[in-house]
């Protein structure tokens, strides 16, 4: 596109990147449940079928894309495909949290009150988004320097994300930049991971006196101290 020349460029070669970034990923599995494995404690398999079903999601991604730029299917298919894709993930969440109540900023909250439930809404915007990522950059595939810029962009954000998680006590934090299904831990975890955040501190250790931590109130307000219990949150948590 752009270009006086119409020499043949292989569209194809994305598949070669997901490749090596499948593998990688494959190979390191291990990295987020290294800890489970050399101490006696109890293997979170939730967590671990979770992030199987990430990679089968991402797989399928791949397929599609492949099948795409050697098919050329239309567009029913990309809207379509997508959304069969993202269906591990949905299933999976739903079977093991199916928890679709969302902590709503502190803007908002004197009209929607501190957490809203969206119920089915939750798995039909994750389905939406996920045709949405699949499809964004597809559709401007064709302008020069889109897909590379774009790619950079991402990388960029990673490595800063990173290296400020190098630096951040909290083991959780530190091990989300290993999870391809962050936007789903965005809304899973709001108890057991912010703040709670692996702390490693007795139960009757209050979340005020552990040093240079932030305080559940500085992020979520007074009243939802509740959430920061040691056990995965529920509906009778958030009403």
């Amino acid at each position: 596109m752009s270009k006086t020349t119409k020499a043949k460029v292989p569209e194809s070669a994305g598949v070669i990147s997901a490749t090596v970034f499948l593998i990688t990923v494959f190979l390191f599995i291990p990295v987020p449940f290294f800890n489970y494995l050399t101490e006696a404690s109890i293997f979170p398999h939730s967590d671990f079928v979770e992030l199987l079903a990430a990679l089968l999601s991402i797989c399928c991604m791949l397929l599609l894309g492949f099948a795409d730029d050697v098919l050329d299917l239309k567009w029913r298919d990309k809207l379509l495909l997508p959304t069969l894709a993202s269906l591990p993930l949905l299933v999976v969440y739903y079977v093991t949290f199916n928890n679709t109540t969302i902590i709503v900023p502190k803007p908002f909250r004197f009209v929607l009150g501190n957490d809203l439930w969206l119920g089915p809404l939750y798995y039909i915007y994750m389905g939406m988004l996920a045709v949405f990522c699949t499809n964004a950059i597809n559709i401007l595939a064709g302008i020069n320097g889109l897909e590379a810029g774009q790619s950079a962009v991402i990388a960029a954000s990673i490595i800063i994300f990173n290296l400020i998680e190098l630096f951040d006590p909290r083991e959780y934090f530190e091990t989300l930049k290993n999870s391809p299904e962050i936007p789903f831990d965005a809304s899973k975890k709001p108890a057991q991971g912010v703040l709670k955040a692996r702390l490693s501190l007795p139960s009757s250790t209050p979340i005020s006196s552990a040093k240079k931590r932030v305080r559940a109130s500085d992020v979520f307000g007074s009243n939802d101290s509740h959430l920061f219990r040691k056990k995965r949150p529920s509906a009778s948590d958030f009403f």
